[in-house]
This record gives structure tokens, C-alpha cells and sequence, in this order.
């Protein structure tokens, strides 16, 4: 637990996951809004249903990179394009499709449809840190963030 909390303090632009902390409460509040929306039934529930995939998709997205670019160890890091794409693209279309399940409005659909946003959540996170390249230290000796420290 030191080792997690010397990270963070040491090795993390703080201000950095400030700002995606309140990234990710905004984007929250407003998916939410748009599914009520869609929920309501008033008309144009795809167009609601679509806007609150790509809100909550980006929003997800953005709150995980902001907080990759706050890790600053001493070392470089570069960021594949094609990776980071690939990794909003599976935030949007896959909570796109958790909210879908979700708004069937039974018990079961709302269970589905959490657990598929979750899915979504981790798709994209592991799509996201597979597109860091950092440069590999042959000594073990990275920042505090590394195992062996």
C-alpha cells in the first residue's frame, strides 16, 4: 500500500488526476442525464441512446488517458495511435451496448447491461496501457511505481 500511495505522490502530476477525476464526475452526471432521456421514452431514443455511448465512451476514455499523461516517471513514454483509437473506439461502442441492454428495463437487463459497461471499462483500459511504449530498464531500477522498488 506505500508503495501505491509513494506513486502517487512522487511519480503523478497531481493536478493531472485532478483534472480527470473531474472529468470523469462530469461526464458521469451528464451520461446519466442523456439515459434518463432515453429512458423517458419521449421519441428519438437511438439518438439519445447514441449520444450517451460516445459521452460516457469518451469520458471514460479521457478520465484513463488524462491519468496515464499524469504518470510521469523518469523515463519516456510514447503512445501508439492506432492503440489509443482502437481504445475509445471500445469505450464507445461497448458501454454503447451496456446502456442498450440496460434500458430493456428489467432486473436482469440492468445487471447485463452494468456488467457490459464494466466489460467496456476494462476492453478500453487494457487497450489504452497496451498503447504506452516505454523504454525497458534492464536493472529493475524504475520510479516508485516499479515492482521492484
Amino acid at each position: 500500500m506505500l508503495r501505491i500511495y509513494s506513486c502517487i505522490v512522487h511519480d503523478h502530476d497531481y493536478r493531472l488526476v485532478i483534472v480527470a477525476g473531474v472529468i470523469c464526475l462530469l461526464a458521469s452526471l451528464t451520461a446519466f442525464s442523456i439515459l434518463a432521456q432515453a429512458q423517458s421514452g419521449t421519441g428519438r431514443r437511438s439518438a439519445w441512446l447514441a449520444l450517451a455511448a460516445f459521452v460516457s465512451g469518451t469520458g471514460i476514455w479521457a478520465t484513463q488517458f488524462i491519468a496515464m499523461l499524469a504518470y510521469q516517471p523518469e523515463i519516456p513514454i510514447a503512445y501508439d495511435l492506432t492503440l489509443t483509437l482502437l481504445s475509445v473506439a471500445a469505450a464507445i461502442l461497448i458501454t454503447g451496448a451496456g446502456w442498450w441492454t440496460m434500458l430493456r428495463g428489467t432486473r436482469l437487463s440492468a445487471i447485463a447491461g452494468g456488467a457490459i459497461v464494466g466489460a467496456g471499462i476494462g476492453t478500453m483500459h487494457y487497450i489504452g496501457m497496451s498503447a504506452a511504449k516505454v523504454a525497458g530498464l534492464s536493472s529493475g531500477t524504475g520510479g516508485s511505481c516499479s515492482p521492484r522498488s
